[in-house]
């Protein structure tokens, strides 16, 4: 049965929510840096660090809070979901816009919204930079680096969330948790039509690469569902499915497990230590990877162990491994 016609031109957005809210770094309300947070996309377990060890992460940590200010770019639009993509499913579209975002996860957690907030937020081109250039010269504090940038454009992201539910608030809104393309079914093809939409590379700088990855790197998109009753998001049951549609959703292939939404943006990349022939290497994965190198890997897991071959390693500075075996200390890539 087909769904009735809405016409959504009809669904007017608050005007203080319609217009473009560029998000700015308060200096009453600085984003933090979870260090339980970084160090968890560092591989950390609760492990012991040594003084100098802590020492020289909170000064990378410390640093990046004094140098580094995020900027992020909000705006709400009406929500329709009466369409269907060219395969004849179910999508969701922001009126106005050239937004379509298909997948049965983003499907679930915005059919029922009436409105819906586009986020944007990077920590811009000085943060790159410096991931690059503190990789390529002291690869301890590179691989610290890249998981404290994570970590605080997901506490800048966080305030920006805060924010628009507190907006949205004031009219009688109330919101879901944000979700990121890349989260589930949802494709990365859909962060074009959003940095177009919040006309994020204008206002903040972020542009989107031909295979649909952020640059800056260190950036995140996100949606944020607004309800006039009760919140419904992804993780609510799916709708009850036809007889005629049970063939072919059971021949459909699996959805792919859920990750949290933020790491579409900002997963870690482990730092190779070291070559197959034991050759200190401190070069990032892809880039090894693109010149066909046979390679081990390790993220900054290893930081818990005190010995100093390891240690030396991390650093570019000597070999982790003295056998061709595959030692503990060591993991096989995926």
């Amino acid at each position: 049965m087909e769904k009735p016609h809405i016409d959504t031109t009809a669904v007017e957005v608050p005007a203080d929510l319609a217009s473009p809210a560029l998000y700015r770094v308060d200096a009453a309300h600085h984003p933090r840096v979870d260090r339980a947070e970084m160090l968890r996309y560092l591989g950390y377990g609760g492990q012991q660090i040594e003084p100098e060890l802590s020492r020289r992460i909170e000064l990378v940590v410390e640093r990046l809070e004094l140098d580094i200010e995020p900027r992020g770019v909000r705006r709400v639009f009406a929500v329709d979901a009466t369409g269907v993509d060219e395969q004849g499913k179910p999508c969701i579209r922001l009126v106005g816009t050239n937004v379509e975002l298909r997948g049965r996860d983003i499907y679930r957690h915005l059919k029922d919204a009436r409105f819906a907030a586009l986020m944007a937020c990077t920590l811009g081109m000085d943060a790159e930079r410096r991931l690059r250039t503190t990789g390529a010269q002291q690869p301890l504090e590179g691989a610290v680096l890249d998981a404290a940038c994570s970590a605080y454009a997901e506490a800048a992201v966080e305030q920006m969330d805060q924010q628009v539910k507190a907006a949205a608030a004031a009219h009688g809104l109330a919101g879901n948790w944000r979700f990121s393309p890349g989260y589930g079914d949802c494709p990365l093809t859909a962060q074009r039509s959003i940095v177009n939409a919040l006309n994020a590379t204008r206002l903040i700088g972020l542009t989107v690469t031909p295979t649909s990855l952020l640059m800056p790197t260190k950036s995140v998109t996100a949606v944020i569902g607004l309800f006039d009753g009760e919140v419904h998001d992804a993780r609510a049951a799916p709708p009850a499915i036809s007889v005629a549609c049970a063939s072919t959703v059971a021949s459909a292939p699996p959805t792919p497990p859920a990750i949290p939404a933020i790491r579409s943006s900002l997963m870690f990349t482990p730092l190779i230590t070291h070559d197959s022939d034991g050759t200190a290497l401190a070069a990032p994965v892809d880039a090894a990877r693109r010149n066909g190198a046979a390679y081990k890997t390790r993220t900054i897991d290893d930081l818990r162990i005190k010995d100093d071959r390891l240690r030396a390693a991390i650093e570019a500075r000597g070999t982790c491994c003295s056998t061709a075996a595959w030692a503990p200390c060591c993991r096989r890539p995926a």
